[in-house]
């Protein structure tokens, strides 16, 4: 699709996420412009994202951006959601900061992401999102983790988290954890480490001996 078209728009969600190279604009960021990111949670202001992160940007818009950044991808016809969005968000951020990544992370956070660290299927991950009324699958996530955020849906589905998670690895180290979020980084973790042996196991990769 050529962006010489009178209007860029992306309807479409990307399922990756990777990051851009530091620039020297970041690098000379002050102190005071690093302080910490939580939730950035409207484009109430920002012209070119509606509040569901759609895209809608003037083709002479979109290219002058792309022209002045060092975007990896270099053929800007065939660009998907994430290097769009990744386009969209250093107008907005201008460049690529710490509020860039944190915003395309947030963004593209997966559903599958959300179970692999809650031990919950596909149906259990859509019906919290649902129960919860939060946005993006990043918010699922970060309400989990957040030690502020009670709530019998919480507690539930941790107790659910550390029982699967002993189920599955006889691992009783999970109910040490002193937090969701440390319960939930145990269970992410471990099964990150299987899920890259099964990958390493089907391309006949071996894995390290140290």
């Amino acid at each position: 699709m050529s962006i010489k078209s009178l209007m860029y728009t992306a309807l479409f969600a990307a399922p990756m996420f990777h990051c851009q190279g530091q620039t020297s604009n970041e690098r000379l960021q002050s102190p005071a412009e690093e302080k910490p990111l939580t939730y950035l949670d409207s484009n109430e202001d920002f012209e070119y994202l509606d509040e569901d992160y759609r895209i809608s940007i003037p083709s002479h818009t979109f290219d002058s951006t792309y022209q002045l950044y060092p975007f990896r991808t270099k053929n800007p016809g065939s660009f998907n959601y994430e290097d769009s969005l990744s386009v969209v968000l250093a107008i907005k951020h201008n460049g690529f900061n710490r509020a860039h990544r944190y915003e395309m992370y947030k963004v593209l956070f997966r559903l599958e992401t959300v179970g692999f660290y809650l031990h919950t299927s596909t149906e259990e991950t859509r019906s919290l999102k649902e129960q919860l009324n939060l946005k993006t699958w990043y918010d699922v996530f970060y309400y989990f983790k957040d030690s502020t955020q009670q709530s019998a849906i919480k507690e539930k589905y941790i107790s659910l988290l550390r029982g699967r998670y002993y189920d599955q690895w006889q691992d009783s180290s999970i109910y040490a954890a002193q937090s969701a979020k440390e319960a939930m980084y145990i269970a992410f973790h471990k099964g990150a480490k299987e899920r890259i042996r099964k990958v390493q196991e089907e391309r006949g990769i071996k894995p390290r001996t140290h």
